[in-house]
């Protein structure tokens, strides 16, 4: 007869085991994880040589790190983000060490810095599409589509009186601290506002596109006919290839038996005439980070085209493409330079960006140096929530810290 264990058994016995020893660590990777996001955070620690966890600390304050460190003067190597507690704790805990910031982030940060930018010069370029032909008669707007637009102007008015009074408030000398708190604001908001040159531009949405789009005019047709049902629908566009469900079928047999049109926002085809779609900044951010070669012919155009209308675009490209492949390369010493003439452009959110890397100069410059990046430790730190999921309130951080740190021998 099998002896039943429990879990909790289980969980507590492994809590009154002995850690496991940790030989001689020469470079290390830390991160912080969340107990509970944007409110609690613990810190974990880990060989970037073995990808093993070394330890794991309650929280993600300078000093614990500073401690920790400090008790293992061995350590060569510091990989982290571009976090300040980290930063502080590994200068006073391991002066002996250098830090490297990781590639990763510093890309994010200057994408970041890219999409500001676009966002604040209202910047924006056709998406790609393949051609469609299109009817010369122009049908007239459903009163779905009115009232869509009516929903839109009524946004952007009340949108561009929240940046107006934002703009009007800062003149007055108030803090943004003060701003954000008496109109119910992200203190972020308030700066993004501020930055807004000119009226306010609602971004535009791309709309994604459905599994029942190449098949939308047939069900059109085939509704004007007979109108059929959603089983009989569903079964035709199988034969058609159609791998999408049931669902979405009857939702537009719904909708047509109801005298609207089959889906709320029907794809371009013979029977309408719409303005292209324009790129959003995010979109465009990441059209302008890729590499030439992978460019299809349309997106070459279409960048050339927003080059022709602004020279400043295409100094911005210049900056953010030689970051790039100053990244992938690991060419540290083409910082200074690029820097400079960041600086000289006079482009805020790149100025603002490099900034940043003069606060953090070492340790950006050692990362383009050096292999080493956090990859490693965004890993473990899947493996952490996991667990952490799998006990959620069940077990204190001394028995999660246990169970992560015996995951390498048992």
């Amino acid at each position: 007869m099998g002896v039943h264990v429990s879990r909790m058994t289980v969980l507590f016995s492994l809590h009154l085991l002995p850690l496991p020893s940790v030989g001689k660590i020469i470079r290390v990777g830390i991160d912080d994880f969340a107990w509970k996001r944007g409110v609690r955070y613990g810190t974990v620690l880990i060989d970037l040589d073995s990808h093993e966890i070394i330890d794991m600390l309650p929280d993600r304050e300078a000093e614990s790190v500073k401690t920790w460190l400090a008790s293992h003067p061995e350590v060569e190597i510091v990989s982290r983000d571009r976090g300040g507690a980290y930063s502080d704790g590994a200068a006073q805990g391991a002066p002996q060490a250098i830090q490297c910031a990781d590639r990763w982030h510093l890309c994010k940060n200057l994408g970041d810095a890219v999409e500001s930018y676009l966002k604040r010069q209202s910047l924006s370029i056709p998406a790609p599409s393949a051609p469609v032909p299109t009817s010369e008669k122009k049908e007239k707007p459903t009163y779905e589509q009115r009232r869509q637009e009516r929903r839109s102007q009524a946004t952007f008015e009340r949108k561009q009186e929240i940046v107006e009074r934002v703009r009007e408030m800062h003149t007055q000398g108030r803090s943004g601290h003060d701003i954000a708190a008496e109109l119910g604001l992200a203190r972020g908001t308030v700066r993004k506002y501020l930055h807004i040159e000119g009226p306010v531009r609602i971004a535009p949405r791309t709309r994604k596109p459905s599994l029942i789009d190449p098949y939308y005019e047939y069900l059109c047709q085939r509704w004007n006919e007979e109108t059929p049902t959603a089983q009989q629908l569903f079964e035709e566009l199988q034969e058609k290839g159609y791998q999408g469900g049931i669902s979405i079928l009857k939702e537009v047999v719904t909708r047509l038996r109801r005298g609207l049109s089959g889906m709320k926002y029907p794809p371009q085809s013979i029977y309408t005439k719409k303005m292209p779609a324009m790129l959003s900044a995010r979109e465009l951010r990441w059209l302008l980070a890729k590499r030439e070669d992978n460019l299809t012919a349309e997106e070459k155009h279409g960048l050339t085209k927003l080059f022709e209308s602004s020279q400043e675009v295409g100094q911005l490209y210049c900056f953010l493409q030689s970051f790039l492949r100053m990244v992938r390369e690991l060419k540290p010493d083409l910082l200074n330079g690029w820097m400079k003439e960041v600086r000289e452009s006079k482009i805020q959110e790149l100025v603002s960006f490099v900034n940043g890397i003069d606060r953090d100069y070492d340790a950006v410059r050692a990362g383009l140096t050096y292999s080493w990046s956090q990859g490693p430790v965004e890993g473990t730190i899947n493996k952490i929530k996991t667990h952490k999921r799998l006990m959620y309130g069940r077990a204190s951080f001394s028995l999660l810290r246990t169970k992560m740190l015996h995951q390498k021998v048992s």
